[in-house]
């Protein structure tokens, strides 16, 4: 979804979680989660199993339905990216150009600016990535597919994985329930940046039932969380009141960092970013840049993980 850059020195060397927690503690949901409340300047270090004891009835959680896609291919022996999807086109990333042969056999063509893949129809396109793809993956070794999608990774169409929502266990969305939380529903399909780039524009889809939760909840003091800044994205390049009754869809160009005034989050559940990305900058919009690197440095200290198989934040 966003880019990185080299811009700011680290706020800390956060080590990536090798290692998915269900193979390490027997439950996706066994990770930690630190707590940081802007409006007290204070830290919490807690278990992310308790994530409904720090919600209350009526609040909105908004989660991202898109699901990832296998997007690294061979072709030759060259290794190719798909960075992006569209109706006929998509960007990829390699080292050097692909057999042109060996694309035309499989329906492609590159176009022009040699960092752009022509096809006859996305769903095609789609089928075979799921035929020949692998998953992208941070840690030392790759896992099968379906340890890189959360329970609400449904609809296929992300070049990166949309991590946040991966430690929801169907024990805690039952928990989240029984509390009396409510759930709303995006989908936005991740873009994958080259190295200096701002964020891509990407598709986004939020359904007039999650517009209708949110003016709910406003009107009732209650509030609205993402899970996964993907969420907020979306979330945040809908206007209230001006949407039609199949509620809002498009490409996204909103760029959020410490300057956007936030209007219709008010929490984030995430998990921890290097601190060159632009994932970083939007954290800005929710707490002051002080608070996230004191929360960076107290998590590094207390060995909190980073990753698709990482641990999590909670920004209040």
């Amino acid at each position: 979804m966003f880019t990185t850059s080299k811009r700011r020195a680290a706020t800390c060397d956060l080590q990536i979680a090798d290692l998915p927690p269900e193979l390490r503690e027997g439950c996706r949901s066994s990770v930690r989660m630190m707590l940081s409340n802007r409006f007290n300047q204070t830290l919490y270090d807690y278990g992310f199993e308790s994530i409904h004891t720090h919600m209350y009835p009526g609040d909105v959680l908004v989660f991202n339905l898109s699901a990832t896609l296998p997007v690294e291919v061979e072709y030759g022996g060259i290794s190719v990216r798909y960075c992006d999807f569209h109706d006929e086109w998509c960007r990829i990333s390699a080292t050097m150009s692909p057999p042109e042969k060996i694309l035309q056999a499989y329906g492609l063509r590159l176009l022009e600016d040699g960092v752009t893949l022509g096809y006859e129809t996305k769903k095609a396109l789609l089928r075979y990535l799921f035929t020949m793809g692998h998953m992208i993956h941070d840690t030392q070794q790759a896992y099968p597919p379906e340890y890189y999608r959360s329970i609400f990774s449904v609809i296929p169409g992300s070049a990166e994985f949309p991590s946040a929502a991966r430690p929801f266990s169907l024990e805690l969305v039952r928990r989240l329930m029984r509390r009396g939380v409510v759930f709303g529903y995006v989908v936005l399909h991740t873009a994958t940046q080259l190295d200096g780039e701002r964020p891509l524009p990407e598709y986004f889809r939020v359904p007039y039932r999650t517009i209708s939760l949110i003016e709910r909840a406003r009107k009732m003091g209650r509030r609205v969380f993402a899970v996964g800044t993907t969420c907020v994205r979306a979330l945040e390049s809908v206007d209230l009141g001006s949407h039609t009754p199949r509620g809002v869809e498009g490409y996204t160009q909103l760029i959020i960092d410490e300057n956007h005034r936030l209007k219709n989050v008010d929490g984030l559940i995430t998990g921890f970013h290097d601190s060159e990305s632009s994932h970083y900058d939007l954290l800005k919009s929710f707490q002051p840049p002080k608070l996230l690197e004191k929360l960076y440095r107290e998590a590094c200290r207390l060995g909190y993980r980073k990753g698709a198989f990482g641990d999590l934040c909670l920004l209040l």
